[in-house]
Formats: C-alpha cells, structure tokens, sequence
C-alpha cells in the first residue's frame, strides 16, 4: 500500500482531533490509544492536537501529555509553537509571543477574534433561534457536554469561534450558513455542536504546521490525520494517510476520494490504536 513518497526514510507527522477520536465521546478516557500514543513518541514522531477545543482546554490536557509540541485550536483558527522549543523555524520566530500562566508561545493566527464573531451573531440572532457558550452558564455547559464543572469553564475561554445548540430546522441551517459565508464567517458541524467561527479549518492549519516542520527537517513532513467529526474532513483529505474512527453513533465519515484511508471498526481511543497498528503495518517500514 505504499507509494514512491512514503519510504522507509520518510519522517512523519500525526495530527489527530481530540473528542470522540483520541478522547473517548462519552468519559473522554484516552487509556485504550496510550500504547500507540507511546509508540509515537517513542520513535520521535510528534503527536499534534488539531482540535476544535480551545487553547486553555488544551493545555490542561496537554499537561499530561506531550507538553513539548505545537497544538491548533477551535478548528483551526490558532496554531500554538511553544516558545521554549530549540530549533525554531525562522517563520515562527518572528510571530507574536502569548502568555498564558507561565507558557510562552508563539501564535499563528487564521481566524478572527472572538468579538467579531458574537458581535455578527448577535445580529443573526433575531432570525434564527440557537443557544451559544457566551449564553450559557458553566453548570449549562457541563450539561450539553458531560464535562466537569473546571473543564466546561476553560471551554467557555474562547478565543476565536463560538459554540451553537443550533435550535431551529435543518432548512434554516443552510440559510443560517450562507448568511455567515456572505459575512465572512463560517460554520461547521461538530460532533455536538454547531460551531461558528472565520473561514479557515483545521486543513489549512495541518499544512501550515507541516510545513514548518518540513523547513526544519530539511525534508518534507509526511502526515498521518486521524479524525470523526465533519469538522475533521479538510484535516483528513490534506493528509498523507487519513484515519476516519467512527463516531459514538456508529458514523463513519466519506473521503473516499482520498488514496490513503484507514477505516478502523471500533470508535474513539479503541479506533486510534487499531489504526495505529494498520498504519504501522501498511505504511510505516523502519521496524
């Protein structure tokens, strides 16, 4: 199943989604996928979040894991380079530093900030009935989505795109999505959520971050994607190999398009290390 670009010496790259793909839908365990998570590391190849959570979500996750690699938040809209790693790309040298807690970081943006995007919905709001974040109170979030009380309140920090219960009828969906298009903004649903925010997408943010590894490598980054949600397919056909885990319902995403796939039969972190395996059979020869 390999090709003349994916060799034995090819160095690469995994971007995965964290919700439903690494992180188990309903517990949000990750304990089935800690093998291949190891194994990853193990051999140098870097495991990047590409999530549509935002950034103080992910560095509290991050905390536990991998807390020396780059991560790209809410769908793509920020790419976070810790400040601290050695053998910086000179590109990501001269982007602006943010500081959360003690972190630095440099920040690659490709998404608005969060004001633009409540300020143009809040003007939609008269037409179309939904329920954001910014209306909701954290035990209100813990509801929607069975997180603790401390979780739901870092998911309510946005940064660049705002959450929706989308409480109206599918016709009106897409008249709600064309209204957004024309304002410059863009909507893409997630596994629970309708999610508002500028019209970049987690695709966009995997080929920037490769190819700033590339630059450093001096070799191009091949990369490994694996993902559930709709908001994962720009992620998954920019790929080298994509990994489609089917979600909680039973779902699989289509890109049937796309000349690597992996389709593992069980979902979430159960689904991210049978693909492991595959991929490390079918695609990674350096054992």
């Amino acid at each position: 199943m390999t090709d003349s670009h994916l060799t034995p010496d090819t160095r690469w790259l995994v971007f995965s989604d964290l919700d439903g793909t690494f992180l188990d839908h309903h517990s949000y365990s990750y304990q089935a996928a800690l093998d291949a998570f190891d194994w990853f590391r193990s051999q140098n190849i870097p495991v990047i979040w590409n999530t549509s959570k935002t950034a103080r979500e992910v560095l509290e996750f991050r905390s536990r894991l991998n807390p020396d690699t780059p991560f790209i938040v809410e769908n793509g809209a920020a790419i976070y380079w810790p400040a601290e790693l050695s053998a910086l790309p000179q590109s990501v040298q001269t982007l602006p530093v943010t500081t959360i807690g003690a972190l630095h970081f440099h920040v690659h943006l490709l998404g608005p900030a969060y004001s633009l995007v409540r300020q143009q919905l809040e003007a939609l709001h008269r037409n179309y009935s939904f329920t954001g974040f910014s209306e909701m109170d954290t035990a209100q979030v813990q509801d929607c989505t069975g997180l603790s009380a401390e979780a739901a309140d870092l998911a309510r920090q946005r940064g660049h795109t705002e959450p929706l219960l989308w409480q109206d009828s599918e016709e009106r969906k897409a008249a709600f999505t064309d209204e957004l298009n024309r304002l410059g903004l863009a909507a893409v649903q997630g596994g629970r959520f309708l999610t508002v925010g500028g019209q970049h997408d987690k695709g966009s943010a995997l080929n920037w971050l490769a190819g700033q590894y590339s630059q450093t490598w001096v070799t191009t980054a091949r990369t490994l994607a694996l993902g559930d949600g709709g908001n994962d397919i720009p992620m998954l056909q920019q790929a080298d190999v994509a990994v489609t885990i089917p979600s909680a319902s039973g779902k699989t995403l289509n890109i049937s398009e796309h000349e690597h796939v992996i389709r593992p039969a069980r979902p979430g972190p159960e689904g991210w290390h049978e693909a492991w395996q595959t991929w490390r059979r079918d695609f990674f020869n350096n054992d």
